[in-house]
């Protein structure tokens, strides 16, 4: 296995890696609704994605350094491999559709209070009330999850692939990545992130909800690996 492989594996691990850790955000949600805290589970869900970006901050110019060498589209297509490898793999180690509350509690918990500083919140031991239950729509959750997580996805590593086979447009092609990813941050922020808050503030089953969204996302990383492949080994 040569440097150039091996870089292609570790970049799109890299991004396999910092999705899951982004993915992990959504349980601060369930806690925070859990204990009357929606808001701060939010901002904890937002702080964690943040912070996950770095991953992909390190994965980009190492990518962007195989296309400048001059390597073909082959070379994408590990890069994409292994992301979804990754993805995939973390997710299924560590998404339940039965919450494991203590655990995500005390990472809610400790972001909170030592992190931010904040030092004042407490576990609720109410039980959050459910007399206006929200049955939500499965399989709508699970395909806004799979196709607003799926343009994204196609937009960042897509550029890549095409910019490997026009060379001299790279730059060009490059610049369509956020045209690509901002339709899927608009389907996001539209219609499947307001979707989520409502299963959060209304339903009480919220840990099955964010499974199903795991799972959309998990389904879209292996379609587009599967799509990626046959495309990638017709213009080899």
């Amino acid at each position: 296995m040569n440097l150039t492989v091996i870089l292609a594996i570790i970049s799109g691990s890299l991004i396999g890696f910092s999705h899951w850790f982004e993915a992990i955000g959504f349980y601060m949600r369930v806690v925070g609704a859990n204990h009357g805290l929606p808001a701060l589970g939010y901002s904890a869900h937002v702080q964690i994605a943040t912070i996950s970006r770095f991953g992909t901050l390190l994965a980009f110019p190492l990518i962007g350094y195989l296309i400048d060498s001059g390597h073909s589209a082959i070379i994408i297509l590990y890069s994409f491999v292994s992301y979804a490898f990754t993805f995939v793999l973390l997710n299924a180690a560590t998404a339940k559709s039965d919450l494991e509350s203590a655990f995500y509690e005390k990472i809610f918990f400790f972001i909170m209070n030592n992190v931010n500083s904040i030092g004042a919140i407490k576990p609720n031991k109410s039980p959050p009330d459910y007399s206006n239950n929200f049955e939500y729509n499965k399989l709508k959750l699970l395909l806004l999850s799979l196709f607003s997580y799926g343009i994204i996805i196609f937009g960042v590593f897509s550029v890549f692939f095409v910019s490997t086979i026009v060379p001299e447009y790279r730059a060009t092609v490059l610049q369509v990545g956020p045209l690509i990813t901002g339709v899927g941050a608009v389907v996001s922020s539209t219609y499947f992130d307001p979707y989520v808050s409502l299963i959060m503030d209304r339903s009480a089953k919220k840990s099955d909800a964010i499974y199903l969204i795991i799972k959309g996302r998990s389904l879209s990383a292996m379609l587009l690996a599967i799509i990626m492949s046959s495309v990638s080994f017709y213009y080899v």
